[in-house]
């Protein structure tokens, strides 16, 4: 009960204030660059998951599971004090009749948009999507005669998706950025059912690399995205709110893999298939939230 309380209650409750702080206010320093600041600041979460993850796992097997929880507190402090002495959120520019282009929802003003609910769906949908493969990419490869290790390259391009995505969102735009990471996971879900059917290595391991890349740029076009459309001012807490979208992924996600890969036997072709369906849901979500935002342009 002491673990559940104080690793999973409160040590997740303090990884979402740190998480989104450190994007409220980062991102706010670089209007311009928002895609490509959520990119690297996510990818550097992703990262520390894997290296710090390793780390103590070694640990633990040497100094024993509470001595290294008592570094991990000590150690997280001190960063923690340090960090919050350092980083500042940017002033945010005034909505008034001087500013009329400045854009500048509040919470409920956001919510009662029709486009932030398909963008919502979009979201949960290629979150969804990727926990299909992402918690089992290395059950994967083994049961397509690979080594387990090779499950690891959904983590690595996992990470660089964030940042390439990123980018792409800077200098492209909303509209191309998403259908791109939907796009990227059709691909990703047809790579993997043509190397199921095949029994082809290497289209599976090319199967994980899509999966990865787009799965890291969902974080990324939430943050972005958000950003972009509602503004800086009110972004802290829109961001938090659309982050809640992490929550039914994280259930539909594993819960239909689980339950496509035991009525197929083991077997993944209805798991890669599954993939290509919630990936097609997003388009169509996608498309909605342009027509719905187009329309509700004119109308402002």
């Amino acid at each position: 009960m002491m673990l559940y309380i104080l690793y999973g209650v409160l040590c997740g409750g303090g990884v979402g204030l740190a998480y989104n702080s450190i994007i409220s206010s980062v991102v706010g320093w670089f209007p311009d660059k928002s895609g490509v600041a959520s990119g690297v600041l996510l990818m550097g979460f992703g990262l520390g998951g894997i290296v710090l993850g390793s780390v103590f796992k070694v640990m633990i097997e040497s100094a024993g599971l509470f001595t290294v929880f008592r570094m991990l507190a000590v150690s997280i402090t001190a960063v923690v004090i340090i960090g919050a002495l350092v980083l500042k959120r940017p002033d945010a520019k005034k909505c008034n009749k001087d500013n009329v282009d400045i854009v500048c929802f509040t919470p409920s003003e956001m919510l009662r948009t029709s486009e932030f609910w398909f963008f919502m769906l979009w979201a949960v949908a290629l979150n969804s999507a990727g926990l299909l493969v992402i918690n089992s990419a290395a059950s994967i490869a083994a049961a397509f005669g690979a080594s387990e290790v090779l499950g690891l390259i959904v983590s690595v391009f996992n990470g660089a998706g964030r940042v390439i995505i990123g980018t792409i969102f800077d200098k492209a735009d909303r509209k191309a950025t998403m259908i791109l990471n939907s796009v990227l996971f059709i691909i990703a879900g047809t790579l993997l059912l043509m190397g199921a059917k095949t029994g082809a290595i290497v289209l599976i391991v090319m199967g994980l690399v899509f999966t990865g890349t787009g799965y890291g740029g969902n974080p990324t076009l939430v943050s972005a995205v958000i950003q972009k459309l509602y503004g800086q001012k009110n972004y802290p807490v829109n961001f938090s709110i659309a982050n809640f979208g992490l929550i039914p992924a994280a259930v539909i996600g594993p819960m239909i893999s689980s339950s496509l890969i035991e009525r197929a036997g083991g077997k993944y072709d209805s798991t890669f298939m599954m993939m290509i369906f919630l990936a097609g849901i997003a388009v169509i979500a996608w498309l909605l939230m342009n027509a719905v935002f187009n329309k509700n342009i004119k109308m402002r």
